[in-house]
């Protein structure tokens, strides 16, 4: 075998290692011509085993896998956002602030007589009571016996306790109330005087709306009429054959007296706030409606309001 002369002669390779180095080499070059073959193939027909687990080289460390590792980017952490809950919206925004407005009322002239305002609302808006073309009552106005007979008409629903007869003969048959006359007539709560006539466009007395409502009702009362009337200022002009009616009419709190509880003022003629303040009263006395709620103004001689 030929001699290195450049080295020493212990450092001269002996056979056996030139061949180990060629092996190793002839090795090298074999797992690389293998590797790049099955690479080529991975990219023609990926299979699910990667080329690089199925060289193994026995004794060492799979270098490929190494530099794979070393060279393959780590995916950053995946970032899940915190789940969004709604919150609720100021209540500005959800429903702005609408400008307070009192409520309308039904008549325009209702301040005129405001002690029976809540009472013309409470009626009007259970349609019970209608105003004039002009969106006005006139709460201060005198009542005529016509309209009297309508309203009673209109809020009572009662059996005839007479059978009809012909209508007094001062009242046209084509009168625009002559249905309504009838009706009240019928059912006892109104009558004609002793003359025969009915005199429909006569103004209606406080009297009379009292009497109307006791008779209609068809109240009793065994009460000294002495006893109940006393405590009046004006019993005195109580006509004797009112009596009677007069105290079963108190008795059953269907009387206003405003603004003086102790008149009575019976011969005087009723103003429209006095009777539709008296038929509502009535209409509580039959059960049909209840007094008005807590808060509304009290009539100062009415606790049932």
């Amino acid at each position: 075998m030929p001699s290195w002369p450049i080295l020493k002669r212990s450092l001269q390779p002996k056979p056996i290692t030139l061949i180990v180095l060629l092996g190793l080499g002839t090795g090298m070059t074999g797992f690389v011509w293998r590797w790049q073959s099955l690479s080529a193939q991975s990219q023609v027909a990926p299979s699910l085993e990667s080329p690089i687990d199925q060289v193994i080289v026995p004794g060492l460390p799979n270098p490929l896998r190494m530099l794979s590792a070393l060279h393959t980017p780590s995916s950053p952490p995946l970032e899940i956002p915190p789940l969004l809950l709604p919150q609720p919206l100021p209540p500005q925004e959800v429903w702005p602030d609408a400008p307070s407005q009192p409520p309308r009322p039904y008549f325009s002239d209702s301040d005129e007589a405001a002690w029976v305002a809540p009472i013309l609302e409470d009626l009007a808006q259970r349609r019970l009571i209608k105003g004039f073309p002009d969106g006005t009552f006139r709460p201060n106005d005198p009542m005529t016996r016509a309209e009297f007979a309508t309203q009673l008409s209109h809020l009572f629903v009662l059996s005839p306790q007479t059978a009809p007869s012909t209508v007094y003969g001062d009242v046209d048959p084509n009168h625009w109330a002559i249905q309504h006359i009838q009706s009240a007539i019928a059912t006892g709560f109104l009558t004609g005087y002793p003359d025969g006539t009915f005199r429909p466009e006569a103004k209606v007395t406080r009297i009379q709306v009292m009497l109307a409502l006791a008779n209609g009702l068809n109240l009793k009362s065994s009460s000294s009429p002495d006893r109940v009337l006393q405590g009046y200022l004006d019993a005195d002009q109580v006509p004797p054959w009112a009596r009677t009616a007069l105290i079963t009419a108190l008795e059953a709190n269907l009387v206003v007296n405003h603004p003086n509880p102790k008149r009575l003022e019976p011969n005087r003629d009723a103003t429209r706030a006095e009777v539709v303040t008296m038929l509502r009263q009535t209409l509580v006395y039959t059960g049909q409606l209840s007094p008005l709620t807590p808060g509304r103004p009290p009539l100062p001689d009415q606790p049932a309001y």
